[in-house]
């Protein structure tokens, strides 16, 4: 979420930044993000989103927050241990 509420993005963008930040998380914590590393997977995470609409996709086929989602991003910051936050900004390049 952190990324679309930076900028629009295409899916298959988002995809590979999604899986590179997994790929690192995965090195540094040992933990397997396969929501993020398996296409299928992450196709079928994002078409939830979708549906759900916590994101949304323009006409250039680029998604993005929705305004729901934008409301909720002060709670997720304190939702989410800020170190944890902080190294997948850092990640997020």
């Amino acid at each position: 979420m952190s990324t679309l509420w930076k900028e629009e993005i295409d899916i298959l963008e988002l995809q590979d930044k999604c899986e590179a930040i997994a790929n690192k998380l995965q090195e540094i914590e040992g933990w397997l993000y396969t929501e993020f590393s398996d296409a299928s997977k992450f196709k079928s995470f994002i078409t939830k989103l979708l549906d759900d609409r916590y994101i949304k996709e323009n006409t250039n086929n680029k998604l993005s927050a929705s305004r729901i989602t934008k409301r909720v991003q002060k709670e997720f910051k304190q939702f989410f241990n800020q170190e944890f936050m902080d190294e997948v900004n850092r990640l997020n390049l």
